[in-house]
């Protein structure tokens, strides 16, 4: 039976298949060396338990899982597997101060933080706290 919420689900604690139907973009393959790496579908799904199953069109992911529960996130952007290839450990604990200007937030909120890194046991924790935060998170 097909179950639509639009709550979010903690993959880590369940091993049952889940379909998130949402508009999708997708890469598959390297977009420096396809022309056509880029896949989108306006009504897109991913299937998950422990992994990516699969990612295609609402109605292809659900004919290859039907008994899968589906979040319906339709007004939503999917973009699974993301690499975050632009990230800076030493802010981790100032994710979300913004609201200044550049010039401000840097004097005030990164150089600051960033001179705590001179700490080897703060270094250690911030990367520690870092590296468990994209684990969590799914980043790969």
């Amino acid at each position: 039976m097909t179950t639509a919420s639009t709550s979010p689900i903690d993959a880590s604690k369940t091993t049952a298949t889940t379909i998130i139907r949402a508009q999708l973009m997708h890469t598959p393959t390297s977009p420096f060396v396809e022309d056509d790496a880029l896949q989108h579908w306006s009504d897109g799904a991913v299937a998950f338990a422990d992994t990516i199953l699969a990612v295609g069109s609402f109605d292809e992911v659900r004919r290859e899982h039907p008994d899968a529960s589906v979040i319906d996130a339709r007004d939503s952007v999917l973009l699974p597997g993301l690499v975050d290839v632009h990230v800076h450990y030493p802010q981790v604990h100032m994710i979300g101060a913004m609201g200044m200007t550049l010039l401000t937030w840097l004097k005030t909120r990164t150089l600051p933080e960033e001179a705590n890194m001179a700490s080897d046991a703060y270094a250690r924790a911030a990367a520690h706290n870092f590296v468990r935060s994209l684990l969590a998170n799914g980043t790969t």
